[in-house]
This record gives structure tokens, C-alpha cells and sequence, in this order.
């Protein structure tokens, strides 16, 4: 669930304050272990999130320059990150039974996100490489999975990747105390398993 561009800028201005307090926009939360104090840094665009094909190029519309030409030279592609196995039982060990350390935080099942929009941040060693954002674990994957855009050098099926668990200082009374965590991710393609219409299986 991507982030609606709409908190910048005096253009979405009277958007904004046509919104009331039963709008999603309104009421959502933003969370997770990419921090940035820019809130563009948090919007998607739909050519990295796989809109593509269906951009008619061929008809006049608010943005299409900049989305032609984004789609001829793309930053970030959607991936699925496969979480570590070894790494995801450590944390939910270590949440469940701290032993006077400090916990981290607790992964829930099978549904870990816990903001409206969650973007947790991925790393290549140190450096940035992309942002993580819908996760769960996939009984048909037996392993925790999301979704995320990665940095187009870093989105090869096979690359290793380091994501970041966790929302540092949180405020929010709905984030229990924790401490940030490292879970290694494989990338993946996206989506992660073909379903064949004809028969009903399903491969990946």
C-alpha cells in the first residue's frame, strides 16, 4: 500500500484540507526502519511498482513527460525479499524471552506489518539499496516475505541484501519498546509464484 503523494507542497494543498478524519489519509500511519525527514522520499511511482504496461502513453495526462520518462530510465524495481530463516527465529526468540536484554521487535503472524504504511529500510553493506513494504509470512513459501523496491543495480534474483527490522525511537503508544534489528533477505522476483490459470497449480 504505497504512500498517496499528497503532504507536500501547496499544489495538494486543498486536498488536504478537504480531508477529514475518516479518510485513510487522514488516519493512517507511517512506520518502520527507513527514516527520512523528506516525506517525497517515502512516495512510489508507477512504473517501479510494475504499472508500466498499463501507462497509455498515446493520450494526454497530468505527468506523462515525467513518467515516460522514468519508465526509459528506472531507479527502482519491485522485488519479493525472502527473509533469513536463522535471523527471523533469533528475533521472535529474543522478543519472547528478552532475558534482561534489550528485545527487539516482536514479528507477528502471519501479518508483521504494523503501520498503514510501512517502509523499512534495505541496505547493500552500508549504503542504501531500497525500501521494504508489505510483509507476511507465506505458508506456500514457508518463509516471511515482502514486497520492496530495490535500487535497479541490487534487483538481480539471488542478490544478498540486509533489511532493517524495527522503528527506531517510536512515539507511537502502539510500538512497544524494542531495539532495531539486521534480517538478511534474498531478493526475489515479484510476484514471487506464477499461478497457471488452465490448471489450478501453482510454480515458483
Amino acid at each position: 500500500m504505497p504512500l498517496p503523494a499528497i503532504y507536500h507542497g501547496a499544489q495538494m494543498r486543498p486536498y488536504r484540507q478537504w480531508l477529514t478524519a475518516f479518510h485513510l489519509e487522514t488516519v493512517g500511519s507511517l512506520g518502520g526502519s527507513f527514516l527520512s525527514h523528506n516525506i517525497v522520499d517515502y512516495y512510489v511511482d508507477p512504473v517501479e511498482v510494475g504499472y508500466g504496461p498499463l501507462i497509455d502513453f498515446d493520450r494526454d495526462f497530468v505527468g506523462r513527460e515525467a513518467l515516460r520518462s522514468k519508465a526509459k530510465n528506472p531507479t527502482r524495481k519491485k522485488v519479493t525479499l525472502l527473509w533469513n530463516k536463522e535471523d527471523v527465529a533469533d528475533i521472535q526468540r529474543n522478543a519472547l524471552f528478552p532475558n534482561g536484554a534489550p528485545p527487539p521487535k516482536y514479528i507477528n503472524t502471519p501479518y508483521s506489518m504494523y503501520a498503514t504504511f510501512e517502509s523499512d529500510a534495505v541496505l547493500k553493506g552500508n549504503a542504501p539499496a531500497g525500501v521494504s513494504q508489505w510483509s507476511a509470512y507465506s505458508s506456500n513459501a514457508r518463509s516471511f516475505i515482502s514486497l520492496a523496491l530495490v535500487n535497479i543495480e541490487h534487483s538481480e534474483p539471488g542478490t544478498e541484501l540486509t533489511m532493517l527490522w524495527g522503528e527506531p525511537d517510536s512515539a507511537r503508544a502502539t510500538v512497544e519498546k524494542h531495539e532495531v534489528r539486521e534480517i538478511r533477505v534474498t531478493v526475489a522476483p515479484a510476484p514471487l509464484f506464477e499461478k497457471v490459470i488452465k490448471t489450478g497449480r501453482v510454480r515458483g
